[in-house]
């Protein structure tokens, strides 16, 4: 994560780091809409969920999960797509036929993967990009997308 220092009235106070975090706009909203409940700025209850995150005891990871945690990113890095868009690839792999058909809806690989439906859209159209998967026929009003889903070093 990238720390800059925090400029505040126009002087540098090396004490203070700002970070940023991303997320779509359904999460926006979602943050929006319990700031204005709770009566403070969105910046000040993200602040106040940041100050809160180190008073949770940690958790360890086990050796095997962070074994894992590396192979998903070196696998990610070496398709050219994020460890998320992996991990909706594989989703879908999992859900797919032994053709390699993938014909479940966004819900099914929101589940699998903990990721928001607006991201996971977003995330298959650049996997059809990057030539893990190819669209056979789009979704349409009550009907889900049908995919082909390749293999991670398939010819495409």
């Amino acid at each position: 994560m990238n720390a800059d220092a925090f400029w505040s009235n126009g002087a540098r106070d090396p004490g203070l780091f700002r970070f940023t975090v991303k997320c779509d706009r359904a999460m926006n909203a979602k943050i929006e809409k319990a700031a204005r409940a709770a009566g403070i700025s969105a910046s000040s209850f993200v602040q106040n969920f940041f100050e809160k995150i180190l008073d949770q005891p940690a958790v360890m990871a086990s050796a095997e999960e962070i074994a894992e945690t590396r192979r998903e990113i070196e696998t990610a890095r070496s398709c050219g797509i994020t460890v998320s868009m992996l991990r909706i690839h594989r989703a879908m792999k999992d859900g797919a036929s032994e053709r390699g058909t993938f014909a479940d809806g966004v819900g099914v690989i929101a589940e699998a993967t903990g990721l928001p439906p607006s991201s996971i859209r977003v995330m298959m159209s650049k996997l059809v990009t990057a030539g893990l998967i190819r669209r056979l026929k789009s979704a349409a009003r009550g009907t889900t997308g049908i995919y082909h889903v390749f293999s991670i070093g398939d010819d495409r």
